[in-house]
C-alpha cells in the first residue's frame, strides 16, 4: 500500500507519464482547473499517508509498551525462581497442590515446613487470575490465607529445618512479592466500583475486600457506595444537550440510574427474601477461611439498617436536587409545548417503569425514610403535600424532582404564548386604526383610501371581529398546548398549571382591557382638539371600531376560549385566610384614589394592596399600565379576592369603554345641529 501511495505521489507531482503531451489541446482555464484539482488530490493523498503511518506507529508504541511489560514481568518471575534452592524437591501435582477451598476444615488448615512455602507458590497466580476477572473477593481471599500473609508468623516458621540452604531467603523474598498485593487489589477494586453502573456478585466483592484490606468502617462503605453512584448521575447530566434527543437520553439515563442505585443498596446491604445481603456474605466469607491471626474469630462491624437507611435517605434528596437542576437546565431551552410533551412523556415512562414487579417499591420501605426525605430534599410539589411518596408503591420521583420542573417550564411558555398573543391583537388593531386614521402627520387629510366620507359601519363591524376572532382563535390553540402539557396521571401538576393558566390569562386581559381604554382616551381627546377638521371623521370611525370590539368581546359566544379560560379553578374557590373581599379592595382603591378622578396609578395600586393585605404586592408593569380603573385594578387583583369573578371585572372595564366612544361619537355627531340652533337663537335674539 506504501508502494501504491509513493507511486500515486509521485504521478500528482508531475512524474513523466505515457502520455506526455495530453494537457497540450486544453484551455489556459482547463489547464489551471486541471493543475487545480491535481494540487487538492495530492494535499488529501498526503493527508491519508500521515494519518495511515500515525496509526501504524501508535499501534508499533503499544506494542512495543506491551513488550517491555512482559519483559518486566518475565524478570520478576525469574528472579523469584534462581532464589530457589537448586536442590529443592518437585513440586507436587496440581491436583494434590491445589487446596479445596470448599471445605472450611482444609480452608482453616494451618500448614507448616515446606509445605506452607510451596502452598504460598501458588498465590500469586491465582490473585493475578481473580484480578483479571475482576473477582476482587477472590483475590483477597487467596491473599489473606497465604501464610507469608501473616506477619505475626516469622518466616523460619514457614520452612522446615532439614530445608536446603537459600530457602528461608526465597521465602521473605516471596512474602515481599505477596505484600503487595493488598494496595493491587485495593486500588483495583476502587477502580471498579466508579466504573461499574450495577451492583453484582463482584461489585459487593470489591466493597468487601476494602473492608478487610484497608479498614473501611461500615459507615465509610456505604458512603462510599451512595458516592460512587451519585458520580455516575453527575456524568450523565454533566453537560446541557442541544438536541431534544440528546436531552431525553440523558434524563432517562439519570433516572435509571437512581432507581438502580436505591434497589443496590438493599441488594448489598439489606438483602431480597429474608436473607443477608451480598455485602455480608462476602466479608464472611473471607473472614471464615483466613490465616490471618487478627480476623480469626472476629465479627467485623456491618452497617446496621437504621445507618443505611440514613444515607440511603440523603443521598436520595441529593440526587434529586442534582436531577431538578439539570432538568431545569435542560428544560430551559425548550419552546414549543410538543417538544417538552415528547421530553416528558419518556421521563414519565421511566419513573413510572418496575422492571421486576415490587423491586422498586420493596427497596424504597426498606432503605428510604419518606418523613426525613421530605424533610432533607425540602421539596413541594406543585400542587398540595410534600413530595415523596407512598412506601408502599416506592418514592415517587416524578412528584418528587420532575413535576415540579416541567410544571415551571410550562407556565414559562405559556406566560410567553400570553404575551404574544397581547401584542399580536395590540398590533392588529394598531394596524387598523392606522388604516383608517391615516398618517400622524396628515391632520387635514383625510385617511388613505376612505376618502372625506369615512368608514361604513359594516367595514367597522368587520375589522372589529377581525381582531375578536384572531384573539379567540389564539387562546383556543393555547387551551390545547396546556393540555399537551399536563401528564396523565399527574393531577397534582394538571392544578398547577390549570391554576397558572388561569392566573396568566387574567392578568394578560387586564393589560389589553387597559391598552383599549387607553387607545379609546386618546382618539377621544384628539377629536376634542379639533372637531371641525376634515380628519375628526376617521378619528370618530376609529372610537366606534374600538367600541365595537369591546362589545364583541363583552357579548361574545359563551363557548368562545376567552370564556372558559377565566373560568375560576375549583382550588381558587374555597376561601383562604390571605384573600380580602371586594369592599376590602374597593375601599384601598378608594383611598389611593387622591384626586378622585376614579384612576390610579401603578404605585398607588401597590400602596393600595399593601395596605390591605401586608407584605403582598402586584407585579404592575407601569410601561403597560400607566393607570387603572377599579375594574382593571380589580381584574388585575384576581389572585387576592375571596370571591372571584374575573368576566364580571373585565365586562365592567369593556362597558366602559363602550359607553366612552359613544359618548365621544355622540357629542361629535350633534355638534353641528348645536351649532346650527345657537344661530337660530341668536336671529331670533337679534331680530326680537
Amino acid at each position: 500500500e506504501l508502494r501504491e501511495w509513493v507511486v500515486l505521489l509521485r504521478r500528482a507531482r508531475g512524474a513523466p507519464r505515457s502520455k506526455p503531451h495530453t494537457m497540450d489541446k486544453l484551455s489556459v482555464s482547463q489547464a489551471r482547473a486541471s493543475l487545480g484539482n491535481a494540487v487538492v488530490m495530492v494535499t488529501a493523498k498526503e493527508t491519508e499517508l500521515q494519518l495511515m503511518v500515525g496509526s501504524r506507529y501508535h499501534e508499533l508504541i503499544e506494542s512495543a509498551d506491551a513488550i517491555i511489560s512482559m519483559h518486566t514481568t518475565a524478570a520478576e518471575l525469574r528472579t523469584l525462581i534462581s532464589k530457589l534452592p537448586a536442590a529443592a524437591p518437585p513440586a507436587a501435582p496440581p491436583a494434590a497442590r491445589r487446596p479445596t477451598h470448599t471445605s472450611a476444615a482444609v480452608s482453616r488448615r494451618r500448614v507448616g515446613g515446606d509445605d506452607a512455602f510451596r502452598s504460598a507458590l501458588s498465590v500469586p497466580p491465582r490473585i493475578w487470575r481473580a484480578l483479571d476477572r475482576h473477582q476482587y473477593a477472590l483475590a483477597t481471599r487467596c491473599l489473606i490465607r497465604c501464610p507469608l500473609f501473616d506477619d505475626s508468623r516469622p518466616v523460619g516458621a514457614l520452612v522446615a529445618e532439614q530445608s536446603p540452604p537459600g530457602m528461608a531467603q526465597a521465602a521473605r523474598d516471596l512474602r515481599s512479592y505477596v505484600d503487595q498485593f493488598s494496595a493491587r487489589i485495593s486500588h483495583g477494586a476502587r477502580r471498579f466500583l466508579a466504573q461499574r453502573r450495577w451492583a453484582t456478585s463482584e461489585y459487593a466483592g470489591a466493597l468487601a475486600s476494602l473492608v478487610l484490606l484497608d479498614g473501611l468502617s461500615a459507615e465509610e462503605v456505604v458512603a462510599l457506595f451512595f458516592v460512587s453512584r451519585l458520580g455516575w448521575i453527575t456524568r450523565a447530566l454533566d453537560t446541557v444537550p442541544s438536541e431534544p434527543s440528546e436531552r431525553r437520553s440523558r434524563l432517562r439515563s439519570a433516572v435509571q440510574s437512581l432507581r438502580r442505585s436505591i434497589c443496590d443498596a438493599t441488594r448489598l446491604f439489606i438483602g431480597e427474601g429474608g436473607g443477608p445481603g451480598l455485602f455480608q456474605v462476602h466479608v464472611a466469607e473471607m473472614v471464615a477461611g483466613s490465616v490471618w491471626e487478627k480476623l480469626q474469630g472476629s465479627a467485623l462491624a456491618m452497617p446496621s439498617q437504621s445507618e443505611i437507611m440514613r444515607s440511603a435517605t440523603e443521598w436520595l434528596a441529593t440526587a434529586a436536587k442534582l436531577l431538578l437542576e439539570s432538568s431545569r437546565a435542560s428544560l430551559k431551552d425548550v419552546r414549543t409545548a410538543g417538544e417538552l410533551a415528547k421530553i416528558r412523556q419518556v421521563v414519565w415512562d421511566e419513573c413510572a417503569e418496575e422492571e421486576e414487579p415490587g423491586s422498586w417499591a420493596d427497596a424504597c420501605g426498606a432503605v428510604v425514610d419518606n418523613e426525613q426525605l421530605a424533610q432533607v430534599a425540602e421539596l413541594t410539589t406543585p400542587g398540595k403535600g410534600k413530595a415523596g411518596g407512598s412506601a408502599l408503591g416506592g418514592v415517587d420521583l416524578w412528584l418528587l424532582v420532575f413535576s415540579r420542573s416541567f410544571a415551571e417550564v410550562g407556565e414559562k411558555l405559556l406566560k410567553s404564548s400570553l404575551t404574544q398573543i397581547r401584542v399580536m391583537v395590540q398590533d392588529k388593531l394598531d394596524q387598523v386604526l392606522t388604516a383608517i386614521i391615516g398618517p400622524a402627520e396628515s391632520e387635514s387629510g383625510a385617511g388613505p383610501g376612505l376618502g372625506a366620507r369615512g368608514c361604513q359601519s359594516e367595514d367597522l363591524i368587520w375589522a372589529a371581529e377581525m381582531v375578536g376572532d384572531s384573539l379567540d382563535r389564539q387562546l383556543q390553540e393555547l387551551a390545547v398546548d396546556a393540555r399537551s402539557l399536563v401528564q396523565s396521571g399527574d393531577s397534582a401538576a394538571a392544578d398547577a398549571l390549570t391554576i397558572s393558566l388561569y392566573l396568566k390569562a387574567v392578568e394578560m386581559l387586564a393589560y389589553l382591557a387597559n391598552h383599549l381604554r387607553q387607545t379609546a382616551n386618546d382618539l377621544a381627546a384628539a377629536v376634542s382638539r379639533k372637531p371641525e377638521a376634515a380628519r375628526a371623521v376617521h378619528l370618530v370611525d376609529a372610537v366606534l371600531l374600538v367600541a365595537r370590539l369591546a362589545r364583541y368581546l363583552r357579548v361574545g359566544d359563551e363557548h368562545t376560549a376567552l370564556r372558559s379560560l377565566l373560568q375560576v379553578p375549583a382550588v381558587l374557590e374555597a376561601s383562604t385566610p390571605d384573600r380580602i373581599s371586594i369592599e376590602q379592595l374597593q375601599a384601598a382603591f378608594e383611598i389611593a384614589d387622591n384626586d378622585g378622578d376614579g384612576q390610579m396609578d401603578a404605585e398607588e395600586a401597590k400602596e393600595a394592596i399593601g395596605a390591605v393585605l401586608a407584605g403582598r404586592h402586584l407585579a404592575i408593569d407601569p410601561e403597560l399600565m400607566p393607570t387603572m380603573t377599579f375594574n382593571e385594578f380589580a381584574l388585575f387583583s384576581t389572585c387576592l379576592l375571596e370571591v372571584q369573578e374575573p368576566f364580571a371585572y373585565l365586562s365592567g372595564t369593556l362597558d366602559q369603554i363602550f359607553d366612552q366612544a359613544h359618548e365621544v361619537w355622540a357629542q361629535w355627531v350633534l355638534r353641528q345641529p348645536k351649532a346650527v340652533l345657537r344661530e337660530e337663537l341668536r336671529g331670533l335674539a337679534t331680530s326680537s
